[in-house]
């Protein structure tokens, strides 16, 4: 598969790195589903990006209306098969 064609992407685990590969990608124009065990750590990861996102906007590193559309690309999903399903990427 060429890069070029590559658009979902799925990110397993959520904590050191997870989050800021999920955020690279979606901030890229991919679709990112996030995936880690419960709830409570998929909600603490999409809080630091849309920290991290925020951050960048004030820098202007990004636009605010990027980076809207960047942590709209973003879903979780505690189930590791369900999450995976339709990635080019994993």
């Amino acid at each position: 598969m060429e890069l070029s064609q590559i658009k979902n992407i799925a990110v397993v685990g959520s904590k050191i790195m997870g989050h800021g590969i999920a955020q690279v990608f979606a901030l890229g124009g991919y679709e990112v589903t996030l995936n880690d065990l419960t709830d409570e750590l998929l909600s603490q990861a999409v809080q630091r990006i849309r920290f991290n996102v925020n951050t960048f906007v004030e820098f202007g590193i990004t636009t605010p209306e990027d980076a809207k559309k960047a942590l709209s690309r973003i879903r979780t999903n505690k189930n590791l098969k369900e999450a995976a399903k339709e990635c080019d990427i994993d």
